[in-house]
C-alpha cells in the first residue's frame, strides 16, 4: 500500500501538488491530534523566540510545506533545478589546494540542493549521511531522498567518525555536512538551548577546511539557496567558538522561513531540564 502511495504521489504533476496538498491538509487539520504534532514542531523551534507567537498559524505551513516535500522528491528535474546565488564561492573564488565543508541545515529542499550546484556548474559534492537511511528497511521514501543526494556526489557514511571524514577531505573536495544534528555541547539557537555536534568546526580545524554556509530563502521570484563566503577555521581559537558563530548565522534565514526546516524535534538535542 505504501508503494503504491508513493506511486501516486509521482503522478501528481508538479504545478499542481500545492493545490492537492492543501485541499488533503484542509481534511486532516481538524484532528487534534495531528495538528498538536505540528504545532510541537514549531514550538520546539520558535518557543524561545520573537515569533512564539506565530506558532499556531506557522504549525499549519509546516505542515504544508513538509506534505509538498513528501510529494515533490519524486520530481527530480524540478527540485534539483533550484536556483543558487554565490556559486563563485565553490568554482571562480575557490582555493582548489584546499578542502571545503559545505555546512547546511535540513532546511527546504536540502537533499537536492547538491545536485542543483552541480546543474548551475558547480563541483560534486560528497554528502555525509547517517547508515541508517541508506538501509532498505529505511523505506521507499528515504531511498528517493538519497537518489536525489547522490545525483549531486557520492555520499559517506557519518559512521567512519572524524578521522575516517577527515580523510575524505583530500584538497580541492568539497563535502556536505549538516550542522543541525543531536550532539553534546550546549549552545543557544533562537533562544532555545540545545546541543549541537561538534564535527563541522572540530573538522574544519584538523584539516584546515574553508567553510561555505548554503542558507535558504525566499524573493519574489521564489526560493534559493545562498552560499556565502567561506569562514576560515583558524580565525577561531576552537571548535566551540566557531560553533557558536556557525550557528548564530544561520538563525535569520531559519527565523525567516521556519516552516520549511524538516522536523525541528530531531534537529539537534534538547537538554534535559534539571
Amino acid at each position: 500500500m505504501l508503494q503504491n502511495v508513493h506511486q501516486l504521489r509521482r503522478l501528481v504533476p508538479p504545478a499542481v501538488v500545492p493545490t492537492v496538498v492543501r485541499r488533503r491538509l484542509d481534511k486532516i487539520w481538524e484532528n487534534d491530534a495531528f495538528r498538536a504534532e505540528q504545532e510541537s514542531e514549531m514550538e520546539f523551534l520558535l518557543g524561545c523566540s520573537e515569533r512564539a507567537s506565530e506558532v499556531p498559524q506557522l504549525a499549519h505551513a509546516y505542515a504544508e510545506q513538509m506534505m509538498i516535500r513528501a510529494f515533490m522528491r519524486w520530481h527530480p528535474r524540478v527540485v534539483t533545478s533550484q536556483r543558487i546565488k554565490g556559486l563563485e564561492w565553490l568554482t571562480s573564488r575557490r582555493d582548489e589546494s584546499r578542502s571545503v565543508i559545505l555546512s547546511f541545515m535540513h532546511h527546504h529542499r536540502y537533499e537536492a540542493m547538491f545536485a542543483s550546484i552541480g546543474r548551475a556548474g558547480g563541483p560534486p559534492i560528497k554528502v555525509v549521511v547517517t547508515e541508517a537511511i541508506t538501509r532498505p528497511e529505511a523505506g521507499i521514501a528515504f531511498a528517493q531522498h538519497m537518489r536525489l543526494a547522490r545525483r549531486g556526489g557520492p555520499t559517506v557514511n557519518a559512521e567512519v567518525g572524524t578521522k575516517g571524514l577527515a580523510a575524505e577531505l583530500e584538497p580541492g573536495v568539497v563535502m556536505g555536512l549538516a550542522v543541525d544534528f543531536p550532539g553534546r555541547t550546549p549552545v543557544t539557537f533562537l533562544g532555545r538551548e540545545v546541543l549541537a555536534p561538534f564535527g563541522t568546526p572540530r573538522l574544519a580545524q584538523l584539516t584546515n577546511s574553508q567553510i561555505v554556509l548554503a542558507t535558504n530563502h525566499r524573493d519574489a521570484d521564489g526560493p534559493y539557496v545562498q552560499l556565502h563566503a567561506p569562514i576560515e577555521p583558524s580565525d577561531y581559537a576552537d571548535p566551540g567558538e566557531l560553533l557558536i558563530d556557525l550557528l548564530g548565522r544561520f538563525e535569520q534565514s531559519v527565523l525567516e522561513w521556519p516552516e520549511a526546516l524538516e522536523s525541528p524535534r530531531a534537529r539537534f538535542g534538547e537538554i534535559p531540564e534539571g
